[in-house]
């Protein structure tokens, strides 16, 4: 790897998040990343089971305006929010 790929990798993350199956969860979430200034790389969503949704979130974060643990403090503040699995990055 070089060291800009290497670079590029450390400043990207995903987090992996259970939701409430309720409209309006997910945008919610995703207005936290917007609200960070987070960029979005890609949303992945399962079909909820028995009213639960998992959806993984990857993003890059070397704009981001607060640090990845204030954002995992608000993403749990979002209501509908049930667990957040794992964040890597």
């Amino acid at each position: 790897y070089s060291s800009a790929a290497s670079d590029v990798y450390k400043r990207q993350m995903t987090v992996q998040v259970v939701l409430n199956d309720k409209p309006g969860v997910l945008v919610n979430l995703l207005t936290v990343f917007y609200k960070a200034n987070a960029n979005i790389l890609t949303i992945n969503q399962n079909i909820p089971v028995k009213g639960k949704a998992f959806v993984s979130v990857s993003a890059r974060s070397e704009n981001m305006s607060i640090e990845i643990d204030e954002l995992l403090k608000r993403l749990f503040e979002v209501q509908g929010v049930i667990k957040i699995d794992s964040i890597v990055g």
